[in-house]
């Protein structure tokens, strides 16, 4: 008999374990499931915001070339207004404009500004022995025979490597020449292909470079066609660059964390590069992921360039490749803590409701306890009130200092006994109790039988729900003696202070008396002097009074 029940006892836990397997395999395949959509959502989102990150690095670089290039466009439209308004421009003229414009516009890639005169072959050796009357070594290269040419007449600034470019032909060579005509048939700054700069052969560690030309056409021509520019072109404005030099100026040697070629054209051949940011040539088939590979061919001044950007090895962060595994390993983990809750859970459960068993039984043995230790405690009075504030509970040190037995006071209100209106007109002492966790004053209280005391009260809630405070604790202790002490100090304190202020009253009438006193001896003595007597008084003593006569007169 006692077997069959136990094996009926035993029933019901023996079923829910063989429940358990299939709950230990559901919690983990659903979390393992939300972890998979959490590492391909993080994956989207780390993926969405890197190629973000790096169209706006494209952007940048894209912006930066053609703003830098467009502010030199303006500079040369300047100087060929100069020439355009006066039929001559006379080189100090010419030194005086170039003067005005900021210094910090050469160098970084500008090598030069300069104009190139038109001339016909028959004025070749005219404008020579012109330009050499200028005490200037000018001579028309490179030699041969042409139709006209276009010798560098003004350079700027007129020093170092550019004093070797001072009558170069630059429509000698046939890049340059294009350039040339694309710029006078259109009639707006127009830039070259890649070339080498007439100064390069003195200039250190050779670049590739480039020519921005912008044409002059003479005062009162047609310009309408093509043909009338032609025909009225004057003279040439050109800014020659060293590409660079130029770049690194215009990233200031900062490119992030991407990697970037320019070439000359639209398409990526060694001969055409212009500038790159990197040592080696970037390798296409490694760049990771390949939607991080920018292909695209910007139009500076009329000449195509393909700029090719690449993240670099430092674009993609540690964040950005750990992120969506960090996700996947928090779940795989998360996924165990439950396998590992739930088992926990299932084998507990039983010791858990045994030992909340006995915890019950300890904390009714330890209220028990806390009730005598309460009630032995003479003292001081120690009582609960509700969250009315109306008493709950009464111990005897409270019934012998406000003579009320507990089955007397139990649900009244605490100001039954409290001189202070505050404590049942308002609830500022129950709200800072609330807010702070504590509240003291200092107050008359009545007894039963209607004599008061003085008592110092300490109040701080029991505990703290989501409900609110259900109830406070309340220790009320006799500060009637130490009250009255404090008094009868404070009036021996207010009688020494009055006697004190008389005796300094005293004191100064005394002071005064002697110093007059001193002074009339002083007189005598003056007067036995003059009539040939010894001073009578020894007035030595008297040195230290002065001293105190001139501070209490200051005072």
């Amino acid at each position: 008999m006692a077997a069959g029940v136990r094996l009926v006892c035993l029933g019901r836990p023996l079923k829910r374990t063989l429940l358990n397997p299939l709950v230990l395999w559901l919690v983990p395949v659903l979390s393992l499931s939300l972890t998979a959509y959490a590492w391909y959502a993080v994956t989207m989102s780390t993926s969405a915001r890197v190629e973000e990150r790096f169209r706006f690095r494209t952007d940048v670089l894209d912006s930066s070339i053609h703003e830098r290039m467009k502010n030199y466009e303006d500079i040369i439209r300047g100087v060929g207004g100069l020439f355009h308004s006066s039929d001559s421009v006379t080189r100090d003229e010419w030194q005086q404009y170039m003067d005005s414009i900021r210094p910090d516009v050469f160098g970084g890639g500008l090598q030069a500004i300069g104009i190139s005169l038109r001339t016909p072959a028959a004025s070749k050796a005219s404008l020579e022995l012109c330009v050499q009357a200028e005490h200037l070594p000018f001579c028309v290269w490179p030699a041969g025979a042409r139709d006209e040419y276009h010798p560098i007449v003004y350079i700027h600034p007129f020093e170092g490597a550019n004093l070797q470019a001072l009558g170069y032909d630059i429509s000698a060579e046939a890049t340059r020449r294009r350039a040339i005509i694309r710029a006078t048939d259109s009639g707006e700054p127009t830039l070259s292909g890649r070339i080498r700069l007439a100064q390069e052969d003195v200039l250190s560690a050779p670049q590739p470079g480039f020519v921005l030309y912008y044409p002059i056409y003479g005062r009162g021509l047609p310009t309408g066609t093509v043909a009338q520019r032609r025909a009225a072109l004057r003279a040439v404005v050109f800014a020659a660059f060293r590409a660079r030099d130029l770049m690194e100026s215009v990233f200031a040697g900062h490119h992030w964390d991407v990697q970037f070629e320019i070439f000359d054209g639209e398409q990526a051949r060694e001969e055409a590069l212009l500038y790159r940011s990197t040592d080696a040539r970037m390798a296409a088939a490694a760049i990771e992921p390949a939607s991080l590979l920018h292909r695209e061919v910007v139009t500076i001044a009329g000449q195509p360039w393909l700029l090719h950007v690449a993240p670099s090895p430092e674009f993609l962060s540690s964040a950005d490749r750990s992120q969506p595994w960090l996700v996947a390993a928090g779940g795989v983990v998360v996924s165990l803590m439950f396998v590992i809750g739930l088992w926990s859970s299932a084998t507990v459960r039983q010791r858990a409701v045994v030992l909340a068993e006995r915890m019950s039984g300890a904390f009714r043995v330890n209220e028990a306890q806390t009730r005598m230790m309460v009630d032995s405690i003479a003292d001081h009075a120690i009582f609960r009130l509700d969250a009315s504030r109306n008493v709950a509970s009464w111990n005897a040190g409270a019934e012998r200092m406000l003579g009320y037995a507990e089955s007397e006071i139990l649900g009244r209100p605490v100001s039954g006994f409290s001189t202070d209106p505050a404590d049942g007109e308002d609830d500022t002492a129950r709200t800072e109790v609330s807010l702070t966790g504590r509240y003291a004053k200092e107050a008359w209280y009545t007894r039963k039988h209607g004599d008061r005391f003085w008592g110092a009260m300490a109040m701080a809630p029991l505990q703290r729900e989501a409900g609110g405070v259900p109830g406070y604790v309340v220790i009320l202790r006799d500060d009637t003696d130490r009250r009255q002490a404090m008094e009868a100090l404070a009036d021996a304190s207010s009688a020494l202070e009055q006697r004190t202020v008389e005796l300094g009253r005293f004191n100064r009438l005394a002071f005064g008396r002697e110093l007059r006193m001193i002074e009339l001896k002083r007189l005598v003595n003056e007067r036995s002097v003059q009539l040939g007597m010894p001073a009578p008084f020894d007035l030595s003593f008297a040195d230290g009074f002065e001293d105190v006569r001139a501070s209490e007169g200051e005072s």
